[in-house]
C-alpha cells in the first residue's frame, strides 16, 4: 500500500467550506475590479 500522503484520493477532495471559501473570494476579487453583477448573484450566494 503507498503511504505517501499526497497520492492519497481524499486529501484531493476540496470540502464545501473550502469552495466557499473559493466563491466568496472570486466574488471580492469582482467586486473590487467592478466587473461584479451583485442582481443576479446576490440572493444566490448570500
Amino acid at each position: 500500500m503507498d503511504t505517501n500522503p499526497t497520492n492519497d484520493p481524499l486529501r484531493q477532495i476540496k470540502i464545501e467550506a473550502d469552495l466557499k471559501r473559493v466563491l466568496h473570494a472570486n466574488i471580492n476579487h469582482h467586486r473590487n475590479v467592478g466587473s461584479y453583477r451583485e442582481d443576479e448573484h446576490e440572493c444566490e450566494y448570500g
